[in-house]
């Protein structure tokens, strides 16, 4: 029942390379990674691969630009009617564009946004499991580099990051790749972030495939995967890991082994560690995170108020449809997708994420690992990550898609042999 066709080069090198996102193929241009590339490729690769599906690939994408399309003309005519202003303190995308109607940024994010299209639609209908090899072979690249940058600090006390070349601004004054130390006891450590930009767009890549190793039984790379989102010290690997360990949880009775064994080895590291270094570092690194008035946490908590303040003050018809895609960039999707899209962008995204987790039932291993990941993104992006561009979110997406046509074929059959 699963595809198969031949799975060419440019194919192969776009999932090796789809978590990479601070190296530029040409450091001047934004968006110039080599998996961004490699998807405008796609276009045209895909013919080669098969001729029925690249039919059916094209078709996907077609109907994806015209929502998007009906969505940012809708949202541009209201605002040409309403004439809203943009207060200075909203995070405007870019501050230096004083127009409302179909600002430069408009243009620039959608591109963003067109690949992730593309690279939805190419998963969700050339997807087999000869895909896993090469994107998780990928994954286990980018932890190891993540390892060698917070090894090499641990050492030198330095950036031994040497591959992103990624910079922001004007002037390009702002790397793409933020380093962060992080002082717990008497350690000062790096902040694991590897080759994604900064600790916590690192746990939100790397989580999904946490869960997606685990529950495949790849659990060599699952532990792996498991220690770098630790040594990321961010509070998306924080809701990553929580909701793993709920699932179990609520699991126990057909996990007591599992919980046994982990309570087990938790006590024996606690008690050759230290009870009280343990508990210093649990609380350094997670809860005094959390729970403390820090910088990124008020933050956080002031750009949500003020742009959720501005939503609710927007003229009617536009809340429906919002400013226009790529207008504000908040530190939470939640605020950025409203006034972006208005109501009618925030229903469409979050009925996206909803049909696979709904759709995929049962306690099939592959289908549990689609669904918590597909809630760990989405709830991590409404909260914390506001990163839409990120193909390995298109990625779970493509793929539990490409498993609910996949259950229509066999229950189709099904009836038929009935």
């Amino acid at each position: 029942m699963e595809l198969n066709y031949k799975m060419i080069f440019p194919l192969k090198l776009l999932l090796l390379t789809m978590t990479i996102s601070s190296f530029l193929i040409a450091p001047s241009i934004q968006g110039t990674t080599p998996a961004y590339i490699l998807c405008f490729f796609s276009l045209f690769f895909v013919l080669f691969m098969s001729k029925r599906l690249s039919y059916i690939f094209y078709r996907d994408l077609f109907i994806f630009l015209l929502i998007f399309l009906f969505i940012t003309f809708a949202s541009q005519l209201f605002v040409a009617f309403t004439s809203p202003s943009l207060p200075e303190d909203l995070t405007l995308i870019d501050k230096n564009d004083g127009s409302v109607l179909f600002r430069k940024s408009l243009i620039t994010q959608s591109i963003y946004l067109f690949v992730a299209f593309i690279f939805f639609c190419l998963t969700k209908n050339f997807y087999n499991n000869k895909w896993d090899k090469f994107f998780l072979s990928g994954v286990c690249f980018l932890c190891l580099y993540g390892l060698y940058e917070f090894l090499y600090f641990f050492i030198f006390k330095t950036n031994g990051d040497f591959l992103s070349n990624r910079a922001f601004g004007e002037n390009m004054h702002f790397s793409g790749s933020l380093f962060q130390a992080m002082q717990i006891g008497p350690l000062l450590l790096q902040r694991m972030k590897s080759l994604t930009g900064e600790p916590s767009m690192f746990a939100f890549v790397i989580v999904p495939f946490f869960y997606y190793a685990y529950y495949k039984k790849m659990y060599k790379s699952a532990l792996l995967f498991a220690i770098c989102i630790v040594l990321s010290f961010s509070t998306t690997a924080y809701l990553g890991i929580g909701l793993f360990l709920g699932i179990k949880l609520f699991r126990f009775y057909r996990n007591l082994i599992f919980i046994y064994l982990s309570i087990f080895i938790s006590l024996i590291i606690s008690w050759i560690v230290g009870f009280e270094k343990i508990g210093s570092i649990i609380y350094e690194s997670i809860f005094e995170k959390i729970f403390t008035d820090s910088h990124s946490t008020i933050a956080r908590s002031a750009n949500f108020s003020k742009h959720m303040e501005y939503f609710y003050e927007m003229p009617f018809l536009l809340k429906f449809f919002g400013l226009g895609f790529g207008t504000i960039r908040s530190t939470d999707f939640f605020s950025t997708l409203l006034v972006n899209c208005g109501i009618i962008g925030f229903l469409l995204f979050t009925i996206l994420f909803l049909i696979p987790i709904i759709k995929l039932k049962g306690t099939n291993p592959e289908h549990v690992a689609l669904r918590l990941s597909l809630i760990f993104i989405y709830l991590a992006m409404m909260i914390s990550v506001p990163e839409y561009p990120y193909l390995s979110t298109w990625l779970f997406l493509g793929i539990a898609y490409s498993k609910i046509r996949l259950l229509k074929k066999r229950s189709f059959l099904f009836t038929l042999k009935k």
